[in-house]
This record gives C-alpha cells, sequence and structure tokens, in this order.
C-alpha cells in the first residue's frame, strides 16, 4: 500500500497492548495518530493507518511563564 500511494499511506498491522512502548516525554519530535482503515475487499484485516499531527513543533516542551500584574 506504501508503495501504491507513493508513499503516502503507511499502513499497520495492531499487535496488541504488548507491543506498546513508554518513552521519556522529552524524546518526542513528532505525534502521530493511528486510525482504522477502511477495509476494501482483498486487504488484510485490522489495518491500521497514520495519521501526523501538526504543532508539536512549533512549541517548546519546557513550560511557559505566566506574569500577573
Amino acid at each position: 500500500m506504501l508503495e501504491e500511494s507513493h508513499n503516502t499511506l503507511w499502513a499497520c498491522e495492531y499487535r496488541g497492548q504488548e507491543s506498546l512502548l513508554c518513552i521519556p516525554v522529552k524524546s518526542i519530535i513528532f505525534v502521530v495518530s493511528m486510525q482504522p482503515l477502511p477495509r476494501l475487499p482483498n486487504d488484510p484485516e485490522n489495518l491500521w493507518f497514520v495519521i501526523g499531527k501538526s504543532g508539536l513543533h512549533d512549541i517548546d516542551l519546557e513550560g511557559y511563564v505566566v506574569q500577573v500584574d
């Protein structure tokens, strides 16, 4: 699917909770969402596709200062 879509559709098989990892928040450089891929005839079952979320690179993860008058 990735080749056929010219690198625009990245579909993956969900492998369950055992495959999830926790990483330090300071290691995050990009956030994505995995959505269920609508199944077409002859497609494998249980495929999910990546949606990139923009904006994380636009903020500072170290916090902010609130000025009180």
